[in-house]
């Protein structure tokens, strides 16, 4: 058997034969190439550039290329990654992880313009195909549906394992064994709901979601709103106004300091029949947080997702402050913004500071703001966003063109009898005022 044909570069796309089925055209890329157009001329067996991608100043010659490297998950799976490392490589040194998108996509060696702005800095780039993703067979792209999403989360701890003492020295903040005073583990923060969006719904025809980030601090931050939110119609008001609201929630309450290797220990509590049982958990943050809420009007809704399993699940142990995040789906039959957000007005008192030492308020800030005070104050922002009938994420135009919109038929303004809709983020980052 003859040997395929070799490639110019490392990746080809689209390709597409000329009508008398002489030339073949493609679409090439590789790790020191950006795309362009390439045409074989099969009898030949010969390629010719047709288009020339602008590159001003930048010698695609001196770009480096990736080193294809294996290495085994937790449970034993076989990894593989690409490790992009800088000319003149001598370990240790810094490096970035970088993990694809999808969650079904694949890392390629591809042209990566900002990998190579880093590697010009001297920072590496390892960049893995963790299970879940696609280009590796069926049965490994099913491998982190649904409750084996962790198992991914696990892989990426594989992957900075693979790094420390090999490329990057140190492995404080990669690894949970890892000390950074007595905060271990600084690994992500995974929150994930799962919903259909069906415009033809007359409870959710649109999704409307708040994002929550908090620094300096555990998981049970989140314990006091939401249980004010859903549990307590002296700050909430439409428990007892909205009746598919005051049939009330589930709970799901998961034990951060429960060990086995069997699973977690999660309580499911009916509210508001066993709101004071509730409030008995809840009221030890550093043990108990709310891991999900469901609708018990209609009990497949899940309205909120809590990154509470994220350290206990990886290192096996509840073991330090987290930067937690949580996500809650509003209005229609859930919680109204305005109900969502309450509660982080009141400053409640969480256990964090910079070694989770201290028990301070947690401030609702704005994104991108710096801490500040004697001590690492814990911190709260708020994203809003949402998804229109037609499943686009919708975005609030602003200036002397669009006076309104947020993805729907502007009222007033210039934008009078217009529609804005795109596939970007419609946000509020004004701390949690969303």
């Amino acid at each position: 058997m003859s040997s395929g044909l070799p490639l110019p570069t490392e990746l080809a796309f689209a390709p597409k034969f000329s009508r008398d089925g002489k030339q073949l055209a493609l679409v090439l890329n590789g790790a020191a190439a950006p795309s362009d157009v390439w045409v074989l001329d099969l009898a030949s067996r010969r390629f010719h550039q047709v288009t020339h991608s602008p590159h001003t100043g930048i010698n695609l010659d001196n770009l480096v290329r990736p080193q294809l490297v294996h290495y085994s998950a937790n449970d034993g799976l076989p990894l593989s990654a690409w490790l992009w490392l800088p000319k003149h490589w001598s370990p240790p040194g810094p490096v970035v992880l970088s993990f694809h998108g999808g969650p079904e996509g694949e890392e390629l060696p591809g042209f990566r313009s900002d990998y190579h702005a880093l590697l010009i800095e001297g920072i590496a780039v390892l960049a893995p195909n963790v299970r879940g993703s696609s280009g590796f067979g069926k049965r490994f792209v099913n491998l982190d549906n649904g409750k084996l999403r962790f198992n991914a989360i696990k892989d990426i701890k594989s992957s900075a394992k693979r790094l420390v003492g090999k490329v990057y020295g140190a492995g404080q903040d990669l690894l949970v064994s890892a000390p950074s005073g007595n905060v271990r583990g600084a690994g992500p923060a995974v929150a994930e709901i799962e919903f259909v969006r069906d415009p033809n719904s007359k409870d959710r025809p649109v999704e409307a979601v708040l994002v929550f980030a908090a620094d300096k601090c555990g998981p049970g931050a989140y314990n006091f709103p939401l249980y004010t939110v859903f549990c307590d119609p002296m700050h909430n008001s439409g428990l007892l106004l909205n009746p598919k609201m005051h049939l009330g929630f589930t709970l799901t309450i998961i034990d951060m300091d429960h060990k086995s290797k069997d699973g977690d220990r999660v309580i499911q509590l009916q509210v508001p029949e066993r709101i004071w049982d509730a409030a008995c958990l809840l009221q030890n943050p550093d043990r108990f947080a709310i891991e999900a809420i469901h609708s018990r009007y209609k009990p497949e809704e899940q309205i909120v997702s809590v990154s509470a399993t994220r350290l206990h699940n990886i290192a096996g142990k509840y073991t330090g402050k987290d930067d937690p995040v949580a996500i809650v789906r509003t209005q229609g039959l859930f919680p109204a913004p305005e109900e969502i957000v309450e509660p982080y007005l009141l400053g409640h008192f969480v256990t964090g500071d910079c070694r989770g030492s201290h028990v301070m308020p947690l401030m609702p800030v704005a994104i991108n703001t710096p801490v500040a005070g004697p001590f690492c104050l814990p911190l709260v922002s708020c994203l809003g966003f949402s998804i229109d009938a037609e499943g686009l994420f919708t975005r609030e135009a602003c200036g002397s063109v669009w006076q309104r919109g947020l993805g729907r038929d502007a009222n007033k303004g210039p934008a009078k009898g217009r529609r804005v809709a795109a596939a970007r983020l419609r946000r509020c980052d004004h701390g949690v005022a969303c």
